[in-house]
């Protein structure tokens, strides 16, 4: 059992348009896109919804997201790897990276 499972975080994927995956849009805009004054594009949504989303939870409190985009021949990038202000510094982006 992991550090992370310890504490009681769970990682899972999360299906696009569902209620999760706006939670996963809301962090994604107030830590990533938001401090550089962007919006999203229709054109930006749009493409999401090709892409896998994965949240991690401590209970039903999202914490942390990254968006994983498959280039394809077995290729994927990393991407839109964010944690909620009150958790940065703890290294759970690092432990999104590793799951």
């Amino acid at each position: 059992m992991s550090n992370l499972e310890k504490e009681g975080l769970k990682f899972h994927e999360v299906e696009f348009g569902s209620e999760e995956y706006r939670q996963l849009l809301d962090l994604r805009f107030e830590e990533l896109r938001k401090p550089l004054g962007m919006e999203w594009t229709v054109d930006e949504l749009k493409a999401d919804e090709d892409d896998r989303h994965f949240g991690f939870f401590g209970g039903r409190e999202l914490l942390g997201t990254l968006v994983v985009s498959e280039l394809g021949g077995g290729v994927a990038k990393l991407r839109q790897i964010a944690v909620t202000g009150a958790r940065q510094g703890e290294g759970l982006g690092l432990s999104l990276i590793h799951i």
